[in-house]
């Protein structure tokens, strides 16, 4: 077999890789003359040729096969994260309740109560709150009723939105922790 149709048959595979379907030709090419082959080639080598005729034009054929099948279709698109929405705490403390004699002390010991107060609000909507209760009566009337509440947690990523009087007499503060960190904390809560 002559050394131009394996070359034929090789171009054909790389067309059909490169997702050609239909080859055509403008221009007739004349015939070529056979010439005989001389005897100078071993019996090995002419056996070679046919070989790799055979294995082009199956490569072909299974390249023409795989062009015909249809596209595989695309994978789904990955579910987005869903976090929890951002929270928001509000903790309040009063000025006047403050335990010192200077005006401007109390202020800042009320802003800090009330930054407090907020943290501890942010706690309980992230990590709960524990609850005990303890009542006694006597002669079906109640003596002593106590409730005890307890709230343990750590807060990371809190951001403070405002520390602001509110009317004459107290403070206000403002905590926003966003979502992302609200499902990494109890993500880790959950861990343990």
């Amino acid at each position: 077999m002559a050394p131009h149709r394996f070359v034929l048959a090789l171009g054909l595979g790389v067309l059909a890789l490169s997702g050609c379907t239909r080859v055509s030709s403008t221009t007739q090419l004349a015939p070529k003359q056979l010439v005989p082959e001389t005897t100078t080639s071993t019996p090995t080598a002419a056996a070679v040729e046919p070989r790799r005729l055979e294995r082009a034009q199956a490569l072909l054929s299974r390249l023409t096969e795989r062009s015909r099948k249809p596209p595989a279709p695309p994978a789904p698109p990955a579910a987005p994260l869903v976090y929890p929405e951002d929270l928001i705490a509000v903790g309040y403390a009063s000025i006047t309740a403050q335990p010192s004699t200077d005006v401007a002390q109390r202020r800042l010991m009320a802003a800090r109560a009330s930054r407090i107060d907020a943290y501890r609000n942010m706690a309980e909507l992230v990590y709960g709150v524990t609850f005990g209760s303890e009542s006694s009566t006597d002669d079906n009337r109640l003596q002593n009723d106590v409730t005890r509440t307890r709230v343990t947690g750590r807060l990371q990523g809190v951001e403070v939105i405002s520390i602001e009087p509110l009317g004459n007499d107290t403070y206000q503060t403002t905590l926003r922790l966003p979502g992302v960190e609200v499902a990494r904390l109890r993500g880790a809560t959950a861990s343990r």
